[in-house]
């Protein structure tokens, strides 16, 4: 019996940043069905970046801080072993200053399982902390640059 057909990695990499994100934005503690045990997971605090397993990140590393996000581009390739690099760019605002957007980049290595689907191998989050776009109360985006 021949294997199913793979999906394009377009088609895989749009699905799931559509899935990922609805779910950070709405049912943050459901984030964890993305990964596995053996998943990776980098955060940058303090221009440091720390990889971590899924068992000893808390909730509030693994979704970034993050209210809601804006995904603005979603680039996917086929690699490996059925691996899809899929980046993901765009803005969120954080939680604790609502007003106050920062740009994003989002690394995802999705492993394929068994019997169908794909999950996060390894996930790189990393905010743009040079620039950040506030919202006005009517309505229009400001880019700012801080200095740190």
């Amino acid at each position: 019996m021949d294997p199913p057909a793979r999906l394009p990695a377009e088609e895989v990499g749009d699905e799931f940043a559509k899935d990922y994100y609805t779910v950070l934005e709405y049912y943050p503690q459901h984030l964890r069905a993305f990964y596995q045990d053996s998943s990776k997971i980098g955060r940058t605090r303090n221009d440091v970046m720390r990889l971590n397993t899924l068992s000893n990140i808390d909730d509030e590393n693994l979704n970034g801080g993050s209210g809601s996000v804006e995904v603005t581009s979603i680039i996917s390739r086929d690699c490996q072993d059925g691996v899809v690099l899929v980046v993901v760019c765009g803005y969120s605002t954080q939680k604790e200053t609502l007003e106050m957007m920062k740009n994003f980049t989002q690394v995802f290595f999705l492993a394929s399982q068994e019997p169908e689907g794909y999950f996060v191998l390894i996930d790189i989050l990393q905010f743009d902390d040079q620039t950040i776009v506030s919202a006005s109360n009517n309505g229009v985006l400001a880019k700012q640059s801080v200095q740190l």
